[in-house]
């Protein structure tokens, strides 16, 4: 297997966050919590709104994660992370930018050599422990940063959707251009329409100790159906296009955690 270059390094290592494999079952849950029907608020919070307020006040923003395979990375990031910013800047928080971390990381992976094994492609677990260490001590010492926050793009699978279909607390028509939606409705649609696929932000953010104190998703867009024994796929250059929707996402995500309040 080919060596892995630095940009592979980055995007299998900084944009994931800490503990990932151990905190699946919570993102099985949190994936329920946000795109389930509920008469009960979803609530975003690991902590009370308040401790979470008065422990944080400067927040490190990690680069956004997003496949290649759902969306343009470098657009997707274009669009998501200065907004994301500015939102939690507008709630009070001093935010460092991506550029800060990425750089950190970029530095440190350098000092220590491969990160991944070049024949297995499993990560070094303790090179990869000591750069996610190093980036964090660094954020702390140079910018007094006291948490970090992740954003992430994911796919999710709708089965037997509805023309208009609720998915990671959002409302959004199957994606099936130049069609009237309302044959989704029908009886016989219902059994030939047998899956959607939309796409959702997901906004985490964990302390220096690696501890998980807020995590939310938000639904971005829904970008394929199959139905009728066919496949409708939204071209990838024409995704994350809406500023509305990916406002309204963003703020879904992160307004809560912007307008906590302390009491302190």
């Amino acid at each position: 297997m080919p060596k892995c270059d630095l940009h592979e390094s980055i995007f299998r290592t900084v944009l994931r966050p800490p503990g990932a494999l151990r905190i699946f079952l919570c993102w099985s849950i949190l994936v329920c919590s946000a795109s389930c029907s509920s008469t009960t608020p979803y609530d975003p919070f690991r902590i009370s709104e308040s401790e979470l307020r008065s422990r944080v006040q400067t927040v490190a923003l990690a680069p956004l994660q997003v496949s290649p395979f759902l969306a343009d990375p470098a657009f997707a990031r274009s669009q998501i992370e200065p907004v994301a910013a500015t939102r939690l800047t507008a709630g009070g928080f001093e935010v460092v930018p991506s550029a800060e971390m990425e750089r950190l990381w970029r530095s440190f992976a350098a000092d220590v050599g491969d990160l991944f094994d070049p024949e297995t492609g499993r990560v070094d677990a303790e090179r990869w422990e000591a750069v996610e260490a190093a980036v964090y001590r660094d954020l702390q010492s140079e910018h007094g940063v006291d948490a970090v926050l992740y954003l992430r793009i994911d796919s999710v699978d709708l089965h037997l959707p509805t023309a208009n279909t609720v998915f990671c607390g959002t409302e959004d028509s199957i994606y099936w251009p130049n069609l009237n939606l309302e044959f989704v409705d029908s009886t016989q649609a219902k059994r030939t329409t047998t899956l959607a696929r939309a796409l959702c932000l997901t906004a985490t953010l964990y302390d220096m100790e690696e501890r998980q104190i807020y995590a939310i998703r938000s639904g971005l867009e829904m970008i394929e159906t199959y139905a009728l024994q066919t496949r409708a796929r939204r071209p990838i250059e024409e995704r994350l296009r809406d500023p509305e929707r990916l406002q309204q996402a963003i703020e879904t995500a992160l307004g809560p955690l912007a307008d906590a309040t302390s009491d302190f």
